[in-house]
């Protein structure tokens, strides 16, 4: 069991007590299944930016000019790239479906309710 330093005054105390109310606070953010999905996502993006190199692919996507130049360079560059980055790709798009989905709920429950956002937040779970 860890020993609690020796607290001298109401301030030492005060300031452990809030410490320890900081850290339940942002672990239950990060816990959410906004938080989960939030995590998710940057750790697929911060994986997808070591195996891809993000700068060579915005430089030859901006070679394209029309829609259709865009969307068939996006599509042909998607089919032949490895099955990890499919995947990845593939998990980014559902983790961004599925806050996008949260998202349009807790907006939909804010119009019925009139409830503050951050209290929607938790009511997903």
């Amino acid at each position: 069991m860890r020993m609690q330093p020796h607290l001298n005054n109401q301030t030492d105390l005060s300031r452990a007590i809030m410490r320890r109310v900081y850290w339940v606070y942002l672990l239950k953010h990060i816990f959410s299944p906004f938080g989960i999905k939030v995590v998710t996502a940057t750790a697929l993006a911060g994986l997808g930016s070591v195996l891809v190199s993000m700068p060579a692919v915005i430089y030859n996507a901006l070679a394209h000019r029309t829609p259709v130049e865009m969307f068939n360079f996006f599509f042909n560059a998607l089919t032949g790239t490895t099955l990890v980055i499919k995947l990845i790709t593939l998990a980014l798009f559902v983790c961004a479906v599925l806050m996008v989905w949260d998202v349009v709920r807790i907006v939909r429950m804010m119009r019925e309710k009139k409830t503050s956002p951050l209290h929607s937040f938790h009511k997903l779970s």
